[in-house]
């Protein structure tokens, strides 16, 4: 599952990159060549601003308008999905107030859309992760680097020993990456296993706990 999800990125973004390349240098060629948008909008830069060069405009195209690829949603996210917002809500994460925030940002759509020909045990740990990854943007960024290095302690103990219960007062954090984990290794082979939880652990030391020291 760790190398489903992981591999899979790389491939995309390159498709995507390649795609759309040339169409937003046709794109580019036209909004200058016309000194007018064809769409998105505008941004006026202040040459008073310490700058020599007069005021100009840059136009940003609307990189939606010309999308090259069909909207295409998993079979299994109307299953799947509830199920793991049922999952995240059981385990109080966040007040209610928050937990409604949260869900507005419909991560289990975007793991639906980002994996459409999914199996639905692979489909949910998409899904699961894809939660588990905002929580903890969501906790780091209001935290301090003992903090955060605190947190990342309580995940990568969590996936090294997921059948191990948590203990008593930790962040919870450490619970929802156990139940995450515990699911998802019954659908992987131990070389992903231990692919995911060595990438998993320098994003968090090089990413996240960096993030708190910056």
């Amino acid at each position: 599952m760790a190398t489903f999800i992981f591999n899979t990125l790389p491939a995309w973004i390159a498709h995507l990159v390649s795609a759309l390349g040339a169409q937003l240098a046709i794109d580019q060629r036209i909004m200058f060549a016309s000194d007018r948008p064809t769409s998105g909008g505008s941004v006026t830069i202040n040459a008073g601003d310490g700058c020599d060069q007069p005021l100009k405009k840059i136009f940003i195209p609307d990189l939606l308008a010309r999308w090259p690829f069909p909207r295409r949603l998993n079979q299994h996210y109307s299953k799947v999905s509830a199920e793991a917002s049922a999952w995240l809500e059981s385990l109080k994460v966040f007040s209610p107030k928050a937990q409604k925030a949260f869900d507005s940002g419909k991560f289990c759509l975007l793991s639906c859309l980002s994996y459409p020909i999914a199996c639905e045990e692979h489909l949910r740990s998409a899904c699961d992760f894809m939660n588990l990854a905002f929580i903890i943007d969501e906790f780091s960024d209001v935290s301090d680097e003992g903090e955060v290095r605190q947190q990342k302690g309580a995940i990568m103990d969590a996936l090294r020993h997921p059948h191990k219960p948590r203990p008593t007062g930790e962040w919870v954090g450490g619970e929802v990456t156990r139940q995450f984990w515990e699911r998802t290794i019954r659908n992987t082979s131990g070389q992903s296993q231990k692919w995911f939880i060595a990438a998993f652990d320098e994003y968090l030391l090089e990413g996240v706990a960096q993030q708190a020291v910056d």
